[in-house]
């Protein structure tokens, strides 16, 4: 699969959370389409979450994912 030789882990986190989505509702008793709705959401906020990730739109040689530190002017 090609998204598993992009980013295993993020493909791993991916359906960790696909399974927690379904599961967690299915133990509070909700039916089994709540649980697969609340399953599916859960995976396409996650999915869109590791494409951004996973694109990387910031080289990293030039901006910092941090803000830098601001000069002291004393």
């Amino acid at each position: 699969m090609v998204l598993l030789a992009a980013s295993p882990g993020g493909a791993t986190a991916n359906l960790f959370s696909l399974a927690v989505g379904y599961f967690v509702p299915r133990i509070a008793r909700l039916p089994e389409r709540q649980a697969i709705a609340i399953g599916m959401e859960i995976g396409i906020h996650n999915g869109t979450l590791a494409i951004a990730i996973a694109s990387d739109p910031l080289p990293c040689s030039t901006i910092p994912p941090w803000p830098s530190p601001r000069p002291s002017t004393r």
